[in-house]
């Protein structure tokens, strides 16, 4: 499975944008820009639309949505000592020795 998921992840280094074919890239392009059904708050018209353009402040909101939920139901049904735990070493030493990110002091994103 490790392997498996390291292969995935290695994949998008080797390949670029201009090597997609064109109908793969403009599927891509659709997936990434679409409308899903995401009820949200429109202040400009002062109502709920039903759908929202797809965006990462949502995606991230709804990752954090999935972290709150995923904590407050192991508190919630596990006693203490049976809960997971908050992180694994190996997460913290992956973090330890991260990559630097783009926008980091000494940082620059590289496009070819």
């Amino acid at each position: 499975y490790y392997n498996r998921v390291v292969g995935l992840l290695e994949r998008p280094k080797e390949k670029k944008l201009q090597h997609l074919k064109p109908e793969v890239l403009e599927s891509v392009s659709a997936r990434l820009t679409s409308e899903v059904p995401w009820p949200k708050f429109d202040e400009t018209l002062g109502e709920y639309r039903d759908l929202t353009q797809l965006n990462s402040y949502d995606v991230i909101k709804n990752s954090q949505a999935c972290f709150h939920l995923f904590e407050w139901l192991a508190s919630s049904l596990l006693p203490e000592e049976e809960r997971p735990p908050h992180f694994l070493d190996a997460d913290l030493k992956a973090f330890q020795n991260r990559e630097p990110f783009v926008g980091e002091p000494g940082t620059q994103l590289e496009v070819e």
